[in-house]
């Protein structure tokens, strides 16, 4: 009896609220398409066959490979990088383009990995070869050429461009600072909003990361320097490097055995390898094996350099093992002082309330907040957590019941973190004929399917996806931006490839059909009171009841819509909207 008043004040503020809603919001759940194989190519220069993975920046744009069919050229020129959004796209880098020093064309041959297969049969996940897109819009990728002067000898650079011409950033044959010619140049994966790329180059037989850009090459670290505190060099060649907006660059030296060049018989002891930073004066070392790093009770501690990640600060987080036992941590590392995020046998929180002891700590993704995202085996196996400030929050459990009812949650594997906190999480299911598909895990969302096998597009099936896996290592949040969008090449039980950008959408849309409006409202009426559990039920918080707080998610966006800019959204006026939503109560009544 005392919940009647306070749902129906709840829906009578509500009500009252409508008068000043607006109409429209570009949100969450809406899967649009950028590209699809049988298209007709914008230059109408042949027709979409297959798509590599697609990267997308904080505006929405993405960036791919593709294999044309039909082209003037055939194998000359059917290769393309495209960048755009589903309303257009523009070429950054056709085959049989000019180099723009004029030495050579780009080409990519038919029998090495960087070419698109044409059969897509082939499961391959990202074999364009390495590009990057950056927040204004400016492509970064490693380009092969073909009728050089120099043949092998400067057949490979790495470019930039946003349509039209390229900038040259650099390629093999070239002079470097410091003396010696590029003879080896690999990169393109990492490019910040100043035009900055990160580059490994061999001059002379020897490797080293370069800060490429504005037509300056800086060196970060290269094989044969010292570390900064010992008598043994650096070996780069497994080593695992990070570039920041600001153009800080992190690498790891985890190659074992790294060898002193007046003594090459004598190893680097495991405890000479660690995680440093690239300065103008050479690598700083930020943490290292055998040290007891402050804030860390004295422990020493191994295997640092497996894996790290940075933020825009120069915060760090890393895995690493207390030498001489199996106790795994994860530790943040700010201003010097280190502070335990996780250990071995520290209790998380579960989803009945109750807290199960840690094994294994994994580290997945840290953001410029200080969030870090790990996953940790827990009773049924490993579920996804998200540590702040001390603060250790569940986002996902293993064994949980999938958000669209369909099967249980058997596998997770973290893709992508952002700047918001949100995560994209590849999951197997359970009992279920959908084998596998994707999780965007937001505080106030919850853990909602951006796709998954079985789904239906364009006429066709999902059966599989082709997108840049990666892990903690990569420092990249490419296949997700800051907003949530997600881009992947998806394909179809008929052949076909397809590049879609999702979009996550506000609260309160139960019907999923990308406006919060009345049929909303009505859900949440029917089901008002029950234990009942996922989005399309309205139990918009995941608490498994729909309740008041599902009411107030429901009102808060109401009127809101994921639909594209431009596309017409059927929202009725807010006074009749006011006079419709009293309708309500009687519902509401009825459930309570």
């Amino acid at each position: 009896m005392n919940a009647q008043p306070s749902v129906a004040l709840r829906v009578l503020a509500f009500a009252v609220a409508l008068a000043g809603i607006a109409s429209s919001v570009e949100a969450f759940g809406t899967l649009q398409v950028v590209a699809t194989s049988g298209e007709a190519a914008p230059d109408g220069n042949g027709v979409y066959a297959t798509f590599a993975a697609p990267l997308v920046n904080s505006t929405g744009q993405v960036v791919f490979g593709a294999n044309l069919s039909g082209t003037d050229l055939g194998n000359d020129d059917n290769g393309v990088i495209f960048r755009g959004t589903p309303t257009g796209l523009t070429a950054i880098m056709r085959e049989g383009q000019a180099a723009p020093d004029g030495n050579g064309v780009f080409r990519f041959v038919e029998d090495t990995p960087n070419k698109i297969p044409v059969d897509p049969a082939v499961n391959y996940a990202n074999e364009f070869g390495g590009y990057s897109i950056n927040n204004l819009g400016r492509v970064a990728f490693e380009g092969q050429l073909a009728l050089t002067a120099g043949d092998q000898a400067d057949d490979t650079g790495v470019y930039l461009g946003a349509g039209g011409a390229l900038d040259r950033v650099v390629r093999e044959g070239q002079a470097m600072p410091g003396g010696g010619v590029a003879e080896f140049v690999s990169g393109a994966k990492q490019l910040n909003d100043a035009g900055q790329t990160l580059v490994s180059i061999t001059r002379d037989g020897t490797s080293g990361w370069y800060r490429a850009g504005d037509d300056a090459l800086t060196l970060v670290v290269e094989d044969g320097q010292y570390i900064p505190d010992g008598d043994h060099t650096f070996d780069i060649r497994a080593s695992v490097a990070r570039l920041t907006q600001g153009g800080q660059v992190t690498f790891s030296d985890p190659f074992p055995p790294i060898f002193a060049p007046e003594a090459d018989s004598a190893p680097t002891p495991p405890g000479a390898r660690g995680v440093f930073l690239g300065t103008d004066t050479g690598p700083v070392t930020l943490v290292q094996n055998g040290a007891t790093p402050p804030g860390l009770g004295g422990l020493m501690i191994e295997d640092v350099e497996r894996v790290f990640t940075m933020n825009e600060n120069a915060d760090i987080a890393y895995e690493g093992q207390v030498e001489g036992t199996n106790d795994r941590f994860i530790v943040v590392q700010s201003a010097g002082l280190n502070e335990f995020v996780i250990r071995n046998d520290d209790l998380l929180p579960r989803s009945d309330g109750s807290t199960a002891p840690a094994h294994r700590p994994t580290l997945f993704g840290f953001n410029d907040a200080r969030q870090v995202l790990f996953t940790a085996s827990i009773v049924y196996g490993r579920s996804l957590f998200r540590a702040e400030g001390g603060t250790v929050d569940l986002v996902l459990e293993r064994g949980s019941a999938a958000p669209e009812g369909d099967g249980w949650v058997s596998n997770i594997i973290p893709e992508e973190f952002n700047q918001a906190g949100q995560s994209l999480v590849f999951i197997t299911y359970g009992d279920s004929d959908s084998g596998f598909g994707f999780l965007f895990c937001d505080d106030a969302l919850g853990c909602q399917s951006v796709m998954r096998v079985g789904d239906t597009l364009l006429g066709g099936t999902i059966s599989r996806f082709i997108y840049p896996a990666k892990q903690a290592r990569d420092n990249l949040r490419n296949t997700m931006n800051d907003l949530g969008q997600v881009a992947m090449t998806v394909v179809l039980d008929d052949g076909r490839h397809a590049v879609v950008l999702w979009t996550p959408t506000v609260l309160g849309d139960a019907d999923m059909d990308h406006v919060v409006g009345l049929s909303d409202l009505d859900i949440v009426g029917q089901h008002f009171g029950q234990a009942m559990r996922g989005w399309r039920h309205a139990d918009f918080n995941g608490d498994g009841v729909v309740s008041l707080s599902d009411l107030d998610a429901l009102g808060a966006h109401f009127g809101q819509s994921a639909l594209p800019a431009g596309a017409p959204a059927s929202v009725p006026e807010p006074a009749t909207l006011a006079l419709l939503a009293l309708g309500t109560l009687g519902v509401l009544r009825r459930r309570t």
